[in-house]
């Protein structure tokens, strides 16, 4: 199922982490938790004030006569510069219409500007190193608060899934925080998971099944996604995050589910691998399936409204 996520806490609380039929109990969640904006709320792609960048995926307004309503993100991204954002012209120009954000809306008398302003300086009051000017990658508390109910409610595996460039700073501030991860993987969309055993060496790829069986041996994978297949690949779903689950939630005689968690998940028509999207499920044994799928749970998940 897909399912929109104010509090990483709450979700966890309103399913009870007991998702399955009353007088059932799940015996495994395998967790796979992205790093920017859902472990942490720093990222190195967002510039220098990412803080601004996740308050405008969050502040909606119909901003011209004529449109919709939507986040001030879409509508520079979709309307005042439209274009792909890999483009290094188009994604300065969107950059410093963000940044701009909050003088803006005070320019403009807009009357979002004060719910806007008050986000921002609660999240920079909580996040910001006030001696540096830089969030600091700090592991959210909703998170903390998720992963520990998970540990009470049953056996589990929490895979963090990143994309980006900062896994070694979300893998200390995990640290920070007590949780170590004693194994590392390289992810593939399509060739499955090595384990990294040494600087530049690698076990041999661990497709179907064995992908339930890694997580099941050991309580924290630190992953690392391929954005580069991603990228050259149109951002599709089919070559982003491969999500490994049992469709039935059945896995040799456990009842699992794996739990897929992303600002960047998008709902909607989230099966074709053809869209553009940051995660997919993948049943290890080939069957079909989807995020309506009894074992898959996906979660876009709000940054701010998890961090504060």
């Amino acid at each position: 199922m897909t399912v929109e996520m104010h509090s990483m806490y709450r979700f966890g609380h309103s399913m009870g982490l007991g998702w399955a039929p009353p007088g059932e109990r799940l015996d495994f969640i395998a967790l796979e938790i992205d790093g920017n904006g859902v472990s942490a709320l720093g990222d190195s792609n967002q510039g220098d004030d990412p803080v601004m960048s996740y308050v405008t995926e969050v502040i909606k307004a119909k901003w011209e006569p004529g449109l919709e309503k939507m986040t001030y993100k879409e509508y520079v991204q979709t309307v005042k510069v439209p274009g792909d954002k890999r483009n290094e012209d188009i994604k300065g120009q969107q950059k410093a219409l963000i940044g701009n954000f909050l003088q803006f809306l005070q320019e403009s008398e807009h009357p979002q500007y004060q719910k806007a302003k008050k986000l921002y300086e609660d999240t920079v009051t909580k996040y910001v190193n006030p001696q540096t000017g830089k969030i600091e990658f700090k592991i959210l508390p909703s998170v903390i608060a998720l992963t520990e109910r998970i540990k009470k409610a049953c056996h589990h595996c929490i895979t963090l899934r990143t994309i980006g460039k900062d896994r070694e700073k979300i893998e200390t501030a995990y640290n920070k925080v007590g949780i170590q991860f004693p194994r590392k993987a390289q992810m593939h969309p399509t060739e499955g998971m090595r384990f990294e055993i040494g600087p530049d060496v690698f076990s041999e790829a661990i497709t179907g099944e064995k992908l339930l069986e890694a997580r099941k041996e050991g309580e924290y994978i630190l992953g690392q996604d391929n954005f580069k297949v991603w990228n050259e690949n149109g951002e599709r779903a089919g070559w982003s995050k491969m999500i490994p689950c049992s469709a039935d939630a059945q896995f040799k005689g456990l009842k699992i589910v794996s739990i897929f968690a992303d600002d960047n998940f998008r709902k909607g028509n989230v099966e074709n691998p053809n869209e553009k999207n940051i995660g997919f499920p993948k049943d290890v044994y080939d069957r079909p399936t989807s995020w309506e799928s009894r074992g898959v749970i996906g979660i876009h998940v709000n940054p701010l409204k998890a961090a504060l």
